[in-house]
């Protein structure tokens, strides 16, 4: 069960490289191999351990740029690609949230008001972004301007798969070790905890942060000592 965890949570890596390809090609008249698009996407991955947050966009468009992917259409693309998985992550986060005993835990409403406006407003905001910033910093790129409104949807719903991916993979990772908990209860949890160590922009990857907050939206399901394993 450990060996099938890993294999789906590499899958659902190179998920999230296909993902940035589709958004790529979507917003662009650029072309990206599938196998260009994985070694690209991941390897800049890796600068997201750099405190920060914006490294990996920064290593995104220069060795997207290697491949023959203008820088605006990378960096542009890579930041699409968090909106829409930051979004998915936040609804599959909600029950977490809302089950939590910690003192910590918002108010409900306003995590779902938050998520309505989020998802009723950024489109809306991506638009503003495309037409009233990026054409003055265009290099020798086209971006399509027009139509790319259409694909948000699908950009979402690949991002929710994606992340569905990368629960269920959590979850045979838990029971794996003999932790034989529901995947609605550990499932939501883990994405809120990575949600909370995004939001920790100096943190490298959400280290510490990340591991400390699944540790809590644990806590009302398991034992505290096992919460701490699972999170270490």
């Amino acid at each position: 069960m450990l060996l099938v965890s890993c294999c789906t949570l590499f899958f659902g890596y190179v998920g999230s490289s296909l993902i940035w390809r589709e958004i790529v090609q979507d917003i662009s008249e650029a072309k990206l191999t599938p196998i260009d698009s994985i070694a690209v996407f991941l390897s800049a991955n890796i600068c997201r351990y750099i405190p920060g947050k914006v490294w990996q966009i920064g290593g995104l468009a220069y060795l997207a740029k290697g491949i023959g992917i203008p820088k605006t259409v990378s960096v542009f693309s890579a930041i699409l690609g968090q909106v829409f998985a930051l979004g998915a992550v936040s609804l599959l986060s909600l029950s977490a949230f809302f089950g939590s005993d910690s003192l910590v835990t918002p108010n409900p409403f306003i995590i779902v008001f938050t998520v309505f406006v989020g998802l009723t407003l950024s489109p809306f905001l991506l638009k503003w972004i495309v037409t009233k910033i990026l054409p003055d910093h265009i290099e020798n790129a086209t971006i399509v301007l027009w139509e790319w409104n259409r694909f948000t949807l699908k950009w979402f719903g690949l991002y929710l798969l994606n992340w569905i991916l990368y629960v269920f993979s959590f979850w045979v990772f838990c029971q794996s070790i003999g932790f034989n908990y529901s995947l609605l209860t550990l499932g939501p949890a883990f994405a809120g905890a990575y949600l909370l160590g995004y939001v920790a922009v100096f943190v490298p990857a959400g280290l510490g942060v990340r591991e400390a907050s699944l540790v809590v939206l644990l806590g009302s399901i398991m034992k505290p000592d096992e919460a701490l394993l699972l999170a270490v």
